[in-house]
């Protein structure tokens, strides 16, 4: 396990949209979320991630992972 290039409060996103905040920083290579999520689909996006650890949520689809080709099983 890597120790994430970012840590992101979704408590502290000014405009109460962290999904889209956080999908500014879709260059990072490590993510781990901890925040009740229900579509991830956003991640989809974040073609550069090798570690992606989800805590905490509902997602129902989680083909967005078939988009991530540098993620590590």
């Amino acid at each position: 396990m890597k120790f994430p290039e970012l840590i992101f409060c979704t408590e502290d996103s000014g405009n109460g949209w962290w999904e889209s905040d956080l999908a500014l920083f879709s260059h990072i290579r490590t993510l781990h979320l901890y925040a009740p999520t229900k579509d991830l689909d956003f991640l989809g996006k974040f073609n550069t991630l090798k570690e992606l650890y989800v805590h905490d949520s509902e997602t129902q689809d989680w083909g967005f992972l078939s988009l991530l080709t540098e993620l590590h099983f």
